[in-house]
């Protein structure tokens, strides 16, 4: 009625013009326009329809405890009269229901989900403004949050969703349903995180129930690079912390972790020996804190409480290099003897040996050679020793942490 009663007033107001052109003086014309409803394709702009898609995808995988967004924006299609915007659009779910943790915020599902979903069917809907000519449109989508096994994404491995646990333990035994140790597992490289900074670690989780994270590597015949009293037990200086070290094969290693990772206790492992050593820390602390020289065991009677015993592990000899016998061996952690200066250890090692080549007629002094793991001393290398510091070193030594 509104468009017709417009047509009606423009022509009268037409023919009132004519009249009074009939009884004027004549003048230049001026032009007039009857306006009348047209349809298709000339309909005017508020009359046209909003024309509405919404295209088909598969969202990504959801993980629990893992914020998680999808944008269904990027997959809607609009075509309509000048003014048309995705802002005018509403959304929602008209059929199924999301993984729970996860609901529809105007055109992004969002949330954190709260437990494992196989596959959810969801029916969603995009419907514009009232007011203008259109049905909506609607899709459905499969929603899943399913649990990230163990990938190997090429150098390292971790969990499918690219999370890291916090050491090679945390890949075993995660306490999580969702980041099972499963799929690419066994011994390797696996990519860690501490303190939300990366490192690649080499992790044994096959013996000794797993989860032993590679700390540092002596190689066979070498008691000077990783000496006891060098950079890398001071200050946890990495040495070939790279691909290449980062394995069982022969050589020096000082992994970035050795000065980072918290662990509870070590295990020695020398590649000559089925046996291994363990240690335990009582609490939680890194492998420099505890072989550092503020931890060190420190004495001054080589015989005292601390009872000598044979050198059954790593080296199996009882005698020294230069053909001396050995008359008292002990195996210690972070030990050193402390003999005259006291600013000076005269026979030390991180996890390893001291020994004395006394004998009946001559009783037991210092123990004054040493070898393992970061030997190091004023004795240490000396004549005993065939003035060579890798004479006992046999075979790569392995610290591991856990």
């Amino acid at each position: 009625m509104l468009k017709l009663s417009h047509h009606i007033f423009r022509l009268a107001a037409t023919g009132l013009a004519c009249a009074a052109a009939l009884t004027a003086a004549p003048t230049q014309a001026s032009s007039y326009f009857a306006v009348l409803p047209l349809q298709g394709a000339n309909a005017s702009q508020a009359e046209r329809p909003v024309k509405m898609a919404l295209a088909g995808a598969v969202p990504p995988p959801a993980t629990v405890g893992v914020p998680y967004e999808f944008d269904l924006g990027v997959l809607l299609s609009l075509d309509g009269p000048e003014g048309t915007e995705p802002g005018k659009v509403t959304w929602s779910v008209v059929s199924g229901e999301l993984p729970a943790g996860l609901e529809l915020v105007g055109n992004e599902v969002v949330g954190t989900p709260t437990e494992l979903v196989a596959v959810r069917q969801v029916v969603i809907q995009a419907e514009y403004a009232s007011g203008y000519s259109t049905a909506g449109t609607i899709a459905s989508y499969s929603f899943a949050v399913p649990e990230a096994p163990i990938v190997d994404f090429g150098g390292y491995r971790a969990w499918a969703d690219g999370s890291y646990a916090q050491s090679c333990e945390g890949y075993i035994r995660s306490g999580s349903e969702s980041y099972p140790y499963r799929g690419a597992v066994g011994d390797g490289v696996y990519r860690i995180s501490l303190a939300e900074t990366a490192m690649d670690v080499y992790c044994d989780q096959t013996t000794d129930s797993g989860g032993w994270t590679l700390l540092m590597k002596q190689a066979k015949g070498d008691g000077a690079t990783l000496q006891g009293d060098t950079t890398y037990w001071e200050n946890g200086t990495v040495l070939n912390d790279e691909a290449h070290g980062r394995s069982m094969a022969d050589g020096n290693f000082v992994s970035a972790a050795f000065a980072a990772l918290p662990v509870a206790g070590f295990r020695l492992q020398a590649a000559n020996e089925a046996g291994k050593k363990f240690r335990a820390n009582g609490v939680s602390t890194t492998g420099m804190m505890a072989f550092s020289d503020t931890a060190r065991l420190e004495y001054t009677d080589p015989v005292g409480t601390w009872a000598p015993s044979a050198p059954q592990w790593f080296i199996h000899t009882y005698y020294y290099p230069n053909g001396a016998k050995i008359t008292s061996a002990r195996f210690g952690f972070n030990f050193a003897e402390m003999i005259g200066d006291p600013r000076y250890a005269i026979c030390a090692a991180r996890w390893g040996w001291s020994s004395d080549e006394g004998s009946a007629a001559s009783p037991p002094g210092s123990h004054d050679s040493c070898g393992g793991l970061g030997g190091y001393g004023s004795r240490y290398g000396t004549d005993t020793m065939a003035n060579n510091k890798g004479a006992w070193q046999p075979a790569t030594l392995y610290l591991w942490g856990r």
